[in-house]
C-alpha cells in the first residue's frame, strides 16, 4: 500500500511519482471529506472510494480486504490535513530546506501499519514532515529484519512497541556482534515507543547499543496523549 498526499492544490502540487501511483494502483480509497482535492480526484479516478467519516475498524477492513486480494492499493491524504493552505504552503518550503539540505528523517514503522503507533506514529506524521518511511515485509517481528533493514536505508526514526520489541531488538544487535557482523545504527537519531509498557532497565539497555539515540516515550491513547518521557 502506498500512502500519497495530493497538496492542497493537486493540479500544481501532486508530483510526477504520487501521480503514476495514484493512475497505476488497482485500487484507490481516500481519506479527503468534502474538501477541493476530493473534488480533482473524483475527476482523476472516478472508482476512487472514500473512507472519510468511517469508523477505524469499517476502514482498515476494507484496506486489508483490498490487500489480502493482492491488490496495489493508493490511500490517498492532502498531506496536510491539520493546516489551513496558507501556513501547508509556508510550512511546505521549510519541509523542503530540510529535506533539501540532508537532514530529512528517514522512519521505520515496525509495528503493524493498521494500528495508531504503526500508522501516525511511523508513517503519516513523519510524512508530513516529508519523510521516507521504510516498511518491512515479515507478518510479524523480525528484529534482524529491523536491524538489516535500518542500516540499509539508513533510517532515522524507529517506531516500536516498548518491551515487546525493544527486548528482541536488544538480543539480535548482541547475536549480530557475536559473530562479528555488528549492524551500523549509527543513522539512528530516535526511537519512539508507545503502546505498552518501556521499562527504564530496557531504555538502558538500548541506549548502551544505540547510544546517540533519543528515546521518545508516548503514552496515551489514539485520541490523546496524556504525556511523554524522554531518555
Amino acid at each position: 500500500m502506498v500512502v500519497v498526499g495530493l497538496g492542497l492544490a493537486p493540479a500544481g502540487q501532486l508530483t510526477v511519482e504520487a501521480a503514476a501511483w495514484l493512475d497505476r494502483a488497482d485500487a484507490v480509497y481516500s481519506l479527503l471529506g468534502d474538501s477541493s482535492p476530493a473534488g480533482w480526484l473524483s475527476a482523476r479516478r472516478p472508482s476512487a472510494i472514500s473512507l472519510a467519516g468511517l469508523p477505524l475498524d469499517r476502514a482498515t477492513t476494507q484496506l486489508q480486504t483490498a490487500l489480502a486480494a493482492g491488490q496495489q492499493v493508493c490511500l490517498v491524504t492532502t498531506g496536510h490535513p491539520l493546516l489551513p493552505g496558507a501556513a501547508a504552503l509556508a510550512l511546505a518550503g521549510q519541509v523542503r530546506q530540510v529535506v533539501d539540505g540532508g537532514a530529512g528523517i528517514v522512519s521505520m514503522p515496525c509495528a503493524p501499519l493498521m494500528h495508531g503507533t504503526g500508522v501516525w506514529l511511523g508513517a503519516m506524521i513523519p510524512q508530513l514532515t516529508g519523510a521516507t518511511v521504510v516498511t518491512l515485509e515479515s507478518r510479524s517481528l523480525d528484529p534482524h529484519e529491523v536491524l538489516t533493514k535500518a542500516q540499509a536505508e539508513q533510517v532515522t526514526n524507529l517506531v516500536i512497541v516498548g518491551d515487546s520489541f525493544a527486548k528482541p531488538l536488544i538480543t539480535a544487535i548482541d547475536e549480530a556482534a557475536a559473530r562479528g557482523t555488528a549492524y551500523d545504527l549509527s543513522a539512528i537519531r530516535m526511537i519512539i515507543s508507545s503502546g505498552v509498557m518501556w521499562t527504564a532497565e530496557v531504555k538502558e539497555q538500548l541506549l548502551d547499543r544505540i547510544e546517540q539515540a533519543i528515546l521518545l516515550d508516548a503514552m496515551g491513547s489514539s485520541e490523546g496523549s496524556m504525556g511523554s518521557s524522554i531518555s
